[in-house]
C-alpha cells in the first residue's frame, strides 16, 4: 500500500545529517546538564555528521542504482576517503593542540598573559573519534534504508 509520500534521495540525506545535530544536541545537553547551540554546528562529536550523512547517501546510491554501478563504487570510495582522514587528520591536530598548548603554558613564566588564555581557547579538542564515526555510520545506514525508490 503506498502511501503517496516520497522523498528525494538528496533530501533525506539532509534530514539525516539534521537529525543527527538534534541527536547531539540532546545527547551533549544531557551529559553536560546545560544545553548548547555550539554542538548543533560542530561536526565532529556522537555522532558524526559526516558519517550519518555520507553513510546515508551510500545507502541510498545503492538502492536507486544498485551496488554493481560506478556511481556506488565511486560513493564508497568517497566515503571511505574522507572518514579515515577525518580519523587521521583530526588526531594529528588534536596533537598539534597539545604540543602548542605545552609550549605556550611553558613561555608564561607562572602569569597567565592574554594570548596564552587565547591560544588554548582557540585549540579545544576537535576530533572525531572511531566511535562517533561507527555510530554516525550505522544510523546513517538505517535512514538510507528507510527510503523507498519510487
Amino acid at each position: 500500500m503506498a502511501s503517496g509520500f516520497t522523498v528525494a534521495p538528496y533530501e533525506l540525506v539532509i534530514a539525516a545529517g539534521v537529525g543527527a545535530q538534534l541527536l547531539k544536541f540532546v545527547l551533549y545537553g544531557v551529559a553536560n546538564r546545560r544545553p548548547s547551540l555550539r554542538v548543533l554546528v560542530t561536526t565532529n562529536g556522537l555522532p558524526s555528521f559526516y558519517a550519518v550523512t555520507l553513510s546515508c547517501l551510500c545507502t541510498v546510491v545503492a538502492l536507486d542504482v544498485g551496488v554493481r554501478s560506478p556511481l556506488f563504487a565511486g560513493s564508497m570510495v568517497f566515503s571511505g576517503v574522507v572518514l579515515h582522514d577525518i580519523v587521521r587528520v583530526q588526531r594529528s591536530v588534536d596533537r598539534g593542540r597539545r604540543s602548542t598548548a605545552l609550549v605556550a603554558r611553558s613561555m608564561d613564566n607562572g602569569e597567565r598573559p592574554e594570548w596564552t588564555r587565547s591560544v588554548t581557547e582557540i585549540l579545544r579538542d576537535r576530533g572525531h573519534r572511531p566511535l562517533h564515526i561507527g555510530v554516525g555510520m550505522v544510523l546513517g545506514l538505517l535512514a538510507g534504508l528507510a527510503w523507498r525508490p519510487g
